[in-house]
This record gives C-alpha cells, structure tokens and sequence, in this order.
C-alpha cells in the first residue's frame, strides 16, 4: 500500500460533510447502485463486511461515499478506531479519510477533483506492527476523460523511471558576492541539485577575493549546516580567475571546495565536465594545466574529447553539460566577437569542434556578459548545443551599436538560467535577480532524438529565422524631438513589437537616420538596443542626437530589427535646431578657454581605436598659451593618444567605445580628456602601475582687492575603484586649497557627469594671481574625465 500522506496542502479542500477532499471542486455521484451486501475480507485477524459494495464508477463534481467495514462475528470488539480508510488519486498521492458523523455510525466521502483511477484502501495495524490492507478501484469520468488520464498517468510512470537533475548557471561572478547570495535564494527556493560557475569568479584571482567567494559557499551550499552540501558546486575558472604564475589554480580549488579545474563529475547519473584555460598539458590527477593562459583550452583537447566519449557511450539519450568559460567562436550570441581557443575553429560552413559527433553535449559558456533575454543565446546549428551562462556583473552587447559595446542602462544587473533534466529532455528556464521574475525565454529539446537526426531535431538553429518578419509598430506611433538645442537634439517613441511568431523573437535594436534636409547629406547613422536586456521592458525608448549644426533642419527617421536583423518599417519626424549663441569674448573673464586655439596642432591616431582613427585629426598634446601636462614620473606608458591629459575632439575620443563618453554635450569641439580606461589598452599599463596626471591653468592675476573669485567649467566624469580627482587651487602666496576630491565612496558613477561645476573660491590676503589645477590619479583601467570651458571671474558666472 502506498504510504499515506497525512497533509495533502494546497491539493485538498474542505467540502461540507468532508474531513478531506480532493482539490478543485465538484463531488462524485454513483452510476451504478450497489450489490446488496458487500464483500468480505480479512483486516488483522478480523472477518469484516462492507456494509455497501463500492461503487466501481463515479462522475467527477459530487461526493462519493466510502462503504464503512464492519466485523462479521457478533461477539468482535473491532470498531472504527481500528482501521484506517485512504484514497489515492490518479496522481499518485494518498490522503487518510477522517470519518464525520457519530461514533456509532461514521460517515466517509471524498470529493475527486479530477478523472482517473482512484483505489480505496481499508487497513489495520496488528500487535506486531503488521499491516493489513484492502484496496479498491473507483473510475471516475466518462470514457474519453478517463483515457486521457491513463496516457498522462503512464507517461509521469515513465518519467518516475527516468533519472532527473535540475541545477542553476551563471557566469561572470566578478566579486559580485551580494549578487550570488540572490542566486542563493533563487536556487534553494527551487530546491535545486546543483550550481554552475562558469568562470571568472573573481576579478583578479587575489587570495582576499576566493577569500569572499568560499565566504558565501561556506554559507549557502550547506544551509542547515549538516556538514553535507545541500546544492552541489560543479565551477571552472575564467580569464579572471587565474592570475599570475599558477597560483589562481591553487586558490580556486582552496576556495571551492577541492573543485579540480579540470573534472567530470557525476549528479543524479549526469555528467557535467568542467575546462578550465591554461597550457603545456594536463595533469589528470590535479586536473591543473602545467603552464598558465588566460584563453586557450588546446591542452585538454583530447582528454575532453575522451571524457564525452566515455559518458557519452555509457547513456547515448542523456545530456552531457560542459563547463568553458570562453564560449566557442560563431556559436550563440555575440561569440563570433569574444571566444576562446583551442575547442573549435572556423565559423559557419567550415565550423569544426571536439563536439562533433556528440550532439549530448550541451556546451555552457560565459565571458561575454550578454543576457538571456534573446532567443539567439542558445544555438544548435553545429549538431550539439551551446547556452550562454548569463552573468552577475553587468551586461556587454556586440560592437557596433551605439558605438559602445555596454549599455548604459545594463550596468546594474545579475540573470540566472535554471535547468530542469528529466531523462532525456532538458528545459532552459532564465531568471532576472535584480527584477526577480522569469524573463520569457524557455528552451526545451529532447537529446534522445537529436541523436536521431541533430540536423533536423535540433529546434534552436538559424532556420527560426525564416519563421519571422521585421517588428511592427503600434497604431499612431510616432516620433517625438524634444529638448532642441544648437548642437543637440533629444528624440524619443514608444517601442515597436515583434511581429506573430513562435520562436521568441524580440525588437533587439533600433536604427536612427538623421539626414540634413537641405542638403540630403546623413550626418548620423547609429544604432540602440532596445532594452530587450530590461524587466519590464521600457514602455519607449529614445535617444541624444549630438554634433548637429546650428539653425539647421533636420529629419530624423527610426527603423526596428528583430533577432535575426530583419527591419521593419521606419517613422520620422523633423526639427531645426537653435541658432548658435553669441561668441564668448575671453577679454570678460580673468581666464577663458574653450581649447579651440589647438586645432592647428590637431594629429591623426596612432593608437587610439585604430584603424578608424587612422585618418582623423582629432587629438595633441600642445597645449593653450600658459597651460601645462604634467605626468607623475611613475605612471607607465599606455594608449600615446591618453598618456595623460590631452586635447581631443569629441568625435575623435568618441570613436570607440562610447560607454557615455558621448554624454559630454555641454563640451564643444576640442575638449581636455584624461581617459585611464583607453590608456590601458595598450601595453597593459596598469600592471605596473596607475595613471596619474595633472591639466594646469596659467598663472591668471587677481584684481587688487578681490576677496572671492568665482571658478566654472563644463564638466563630464565617471568613475570606479580605485580612481580619484580633485581640484586644488594655488595662490602666489604659496596657500593651496583644495576645491574638489571625487572618490568612489563619495562620488557614485556619472552624478558629476554633464554638468557645469560652479565653484566660490576665497582669496588670501596677499595674494595677487593663482593657478588651478586637475588632476586625475590612482586610476587603473577604470574611467574618463572631460573638461571645456573653463572660467575664472570675479563676479558669479552664469
């Protein structure tokens, strides 16, 4: 007898004269009526009688009573208490019958809630705990009901049969530990098997950072602290994660637990692999590379290789999950940009892999930073499948939209996939933590028949792509132009929809056109995302049209790409700008300078985002008359366009990575850049040690008599760890004051970003001239600071 389940929860109702019932409603009439007396049987000993024969047939949504046993003997002692009555529904699940009525004459029913096969079960515990039991069949519903209960009823026996996992994958931790405690929370909400860490755990492989991530394993693989690991690790190092010499290697197997960087590992009869990069060869007993690399995983080729062949030959119809934290170039989303080596090469037709001829293999891989809100972060076109670990720290899309390759609005993010396995089908759910809801992209396939014929059964390919058609934009949608300005216009409109599909396809990005009418020349031609990456998703997008010229008309025309870069139709609408102000007389003010005097100097690139730099006069380092660079004698040597402060134009510091710097509309033309991100791009500067540079006024005499003066600049800055920046004025006097001091914990990101700095600058006694100065130092690849239009009065500037 199946045991019985006293607490049937949210399955059970209450009914009027029902101790329990059978959830969701309705009682059970009978069909048939019953024999005149029931049948006889034996319950410890004891010769009972059903007063009734139970009804073989019942229709769901009416109660069912239950026929009460009593003893055939006269003399007997067995009553009601004796015995135990129970029903166990077509699911499987058995619930015990309290009986309602008197002693003397109990009542038992039941309310069945759906069709099936329900057994009764009548049973008694002797003295030496034996158990008797009599069971009997009810069939509820009409014939067709009852049919399509059995075929659901064989199919959950044949999954009950079927091994099953279920487990959590991210990628991309990078010391993002409050994160990974929402990852936590997710999985044992789920009562998951298993987490996937698919690299680049730390930032920069320290002893004090695999400290912080055995901190939060110590605490959340083992919650009831047993000493046995609720959710089991299964983690491979990325780039990050392996540091100088070898020493990442020790440090993440310290931390993790004794995770070997190269494994096979077993979970509820599945086997997840685990490549982690390096080179030279493999050592099999540590699972450690001899030599280091950040990137490459030729190494282990062939053990791997070995590896899915082994657990592949032992269960041909199950998945294979393998852990690389460089994701296979030309596979899913955006890894025909960033990828490892060593596993594959070529791309398309000529693509080859050690998967080839596995099509178990389900290749997980991060790196990327890209989110799982689009359908393409899956991809089966090979024969096998990859899936992008979606990442805890901040989303990067592919080049070439918004010339930036991070959003500015995807820098506060965390997703998780959740993997469900039964046998041989394997269902890819996906999370947002910092939204907490499911994101609308669930991928199901059955690896039992991708064996069969991966090329046709594989549902996640490029053929999706012929069952879809450009966005569709709603009735009356229109483009709206805001906030027009000499240089600069704000455009905005609502967000156009997917065209009817079945494959999940999304608006992924949008097109603007902005075309001089009087001349039909383009002046921009960019593209945005259209916050796919966002739950909710924005109800309107829109975006900045910079570096227009004055008194100037304009039409500006949108036009919305799906997954696969299929346009839909466009909107426009059309604007002038304003007339250009009055030019700014420098005689005014006690300093002026806009930096314009340097355009003779301007130089073509030579390391700054090249080549497309190649041919732009856009940057030197001549200064105004009076003013000074001076680079701190430690700094090391980077990108020679931003070793240190120099004068650049915007579109020439623009071009590349945009990541805001494009934000900077109150600068004009020549603006003064100390950028330590794209200093580091060149020669890894920041491994020997930090940026640290000062841009300095002239000497600017002070009126006899002046108590105060008054210090102004256009100013654009962004920061992280470790990078600082102040402002100090100094006086003939030999006084220094120091005006501004930006860091991380007092400055968040971009809130000195765009704005004009006004600033009341006291004079001492004494004092007849000063100077300011702006320094940027302590700065690793972190980011930028601009200025323009700096200005020194002695009334208030405006």
């Amino acid at each position: 007898m199946i045991p019985i389940r006293r607490s049937w929860g949210a399955r059970l109702a209450a009914g009027a004269l029902v101790t329990v019932a059978i959830a969701g409603g309705g009682t059970v009439v009978a069909q048939e009526r019953a024999e005149a007396d029931g049948p006889a049987f034996v319950l410890v000993d004891e010769q009972v009688r059903l007063q009734d024969a139970p009804r073989p047939k019942a229709a769901v949504g009416e109660t069912f009573r239950i026929p009460e046993p009593v003893p055939t003997a006269e003399n007997s002692s067995f009553g009601t208490g004796d015995y135990v009555v129970s029903v166990t529904s077509p699911d499987g699940v058995t619930a015990e019958i309290s009986p309602t009525g008197s002693a003397s004459e109990p009542v038992y029913e039941f309310t069945p809630q759906t069709p099936g096969d329900y057994r009764i079960s009548y049973s008694a515990v002797g003295e030496n705990d034996t158990v008797d039991f009599e069971d009997f069949e009810v069939v509820v519903g009409n014939d067709a009901e009852v049919e399509k209960a059995r075929a659901a009823a064989a199919r959950r026996a044949a999954n009950d049969n079927q091994p099953q996992v279920t487990f959590g994958s991210i990628g991309d931790i990078h010391n993002e530990w409050g994160d990974l405690d929402k990852a936590f929370d997710l999985y044992h909400a789920q009562d998951l098997d298993a987490a996937l860490f698919v690299g680049d755990l730390t930032n920069n492989a320290t002893a004090g950072e695999y400290a912080g991530l055995k901190e939060v394993l110590d605490r959340r693989l083992d919650e009831n602290g047993d000493g046995k690991d609720d959710i089991s690790l299964v983690a491979a190092l990325g780039n990050h994660d392996v540091g100088p010499g070898m020493t990442g290697y020790d440090l993440f197997t310290q931390s993790t637990g004794g995770q070997r960087p190269n494994a096979d590992y077993v979970i509820n009869g599945y086997h997840f692999i685990t490549v982690s990069p390096g080179s030279g060869q493999l050592d099999e007993e540590t699972g450690r590379p001899t030599q280091r690399s950040t990137g490459n995983y030729a190494y282990a080729r062939d053990w791997l290789h070995t590896r899915m062949a082994a657990a592949t030959a032992e269960h041909p119809d199950r998945p294979v999950f393998v852990l690389v934290h460089h994701p296979l170039k030309c596979t899913h989303y955006v890894s025909n940009e960033w990828y490892g080596a060593g596993l594959s090469e070529g791309c398309g037709d000529t693509f080859t892999s050690v998967f080839d001829n596995f099509p178990q293999a389900v290749v997980w891989g991060g790196h990327i930073h890209t989110p799982n809100n689009i359908s393409t972060s899956i991809w089966q076109d090979g024969g096998f499948t990859t899936v992008n670990a979606p990442p805890l720290a901040y989303f990067e899309m592919e080049s070439g939209v918004d010339n930036d390759t991070t959003p500015n609005d995807a820098g506060d993010n965390a997703q998780s996939s959740v993997v469900e396995v039964n046998g041989s089908v394997v269902k890819v759910k996906n999370y947002d933590l910092q939204a907490g809801q499911w994101i609308d992209q669930t991928w199901t396939w059955d690896v039992e028949e991708a064996v069969k014929n991966p090329q046709r059964n594989f549902p996640y390919t490029d053929r999706r792509a012929a069952e879809t058609a450009g966005p569709k934009w709603p009735a009356g949608a229109a483009v709206t132009v805001s906030d027009i300005k000499e240089d600069t216009a704000q455009v905005s409109f609502p967000q156009a929809e997917p065209a009817a599909n079945d494959v999940q396809d999304i608006v992924h990005l949008y097109r603007y056109q902005v075309v001089d009418k009087a001349t039909g020349a383009t002046v921009a031609d960019f593209k945005q995302w259209s916050g796919f990456y966002i739950l909710p998703l924005p109800a309107s997008r829109g975006h900045a049209i910079r570096n227009l010229k004055g008194d100037t008309e304009y039409e500006v025309r949108v036009t919305p790409y799906n997954t696969w870069g299929k346009a839909g139709g466009s909107i426009s609408a059309s604007f002038k700008t304003a007339p250009p102000p009055p030019p700014v007389d420098p005689a005014d003010y006690l300093v002026y300078q806009d930096f314009e005097s340097v355009v003779p100097h301007l130089q073509t690139g030579v390391e700054h985002n090249m080549p497309a730099n190649a041919n732009v006069l856009g940057w030197t380092k001549t200064t105004p008359a009076g003013w000074t660079i001076t680079n701190s004698p430690d700094m090391p040597t980077g990108t020679k366009e931003m070793n240190g402060w120099s004068l650049m134009t915007k579109a020439f510091w623009q071009n590349g990575d945009d990541q805001d710097r494009s934000g900077f509309t109150l600068g004009r033309n020549v603006v003064a850049v100390a950028d330590p991100d794209e200093w580091d791009d060149v020669n890894d500067p920041e491994s020997r040690g930090r940026f640290d540079s000062t841009l300095t006024t002239p000497s600017a005499p002070i009126p006899a008599g002046t108590s105060r003066v008054y210090l102004a600049w256009d100013n654009h800055y962004r920061e992280e760890e470790p990078q600082e920046a102040e402002v100090t004025v100094e006086f003939d006097t030999g006084q220094k004051v120091q005006l501004v001091h930006w860091t991380p914990a007092n400055t968040p990101d971009l809130s000195q970003g765009n704005k004009t700095v006004n600033l009341p600058v006291d004079v001492p006694a004494g004092a007849t001239s000063m100077k300011v100065s702006f320094r940027l130092f302590n700065a690793m690849n972190d980011w930028y600071w601009a200025i323009d239009h700096v200005r020194l009065d002695t009334e208030p500037i405006v």
